[in-house]
């Protein structure tokens, strides 16, 4: 794990210029986070989730939506939007 950790810290630097680049497609940021994920976790499953505000005020108007996925086949449709705020308790 200290390995991973290491790598992962390496790749930082290159992540964050690819990131901030200015022709940067929306696109490619689910293959960026992954590749950072990959290199300090090496996890079985990954989800990515990004916010969409909805016409809601506050935190508990923004909704999580599913946009990239590795390694989970079967993701339940009540897992692909999630309100923040919902959930367990």
């Amino acid at each position: 794990m200290l390995q991973n950790l290491s790598y992962g810290l390496r790749l930082l630097p290159s992540l964050a210029r690819d990131l901030n680049r200015s022709d940067l497609d929306e696109r490619q940021i689910p293959r960026l986070v992954f590749a950072l994920v990959d290199s300090i976790f090496e996890p079985e499953q990954k989800l990515l989730y990004l916010v969409h505000p909805s016409a809601g005020h506050g935190d508990r108007g923004q909704v999580l939506h599913l946009v990239e996925r590795s390694g989970a086949s079967d993701i339940p449709p009540s897992a692909t939007k999630i309100t923040v705020g919902d959930g367990k308790k």
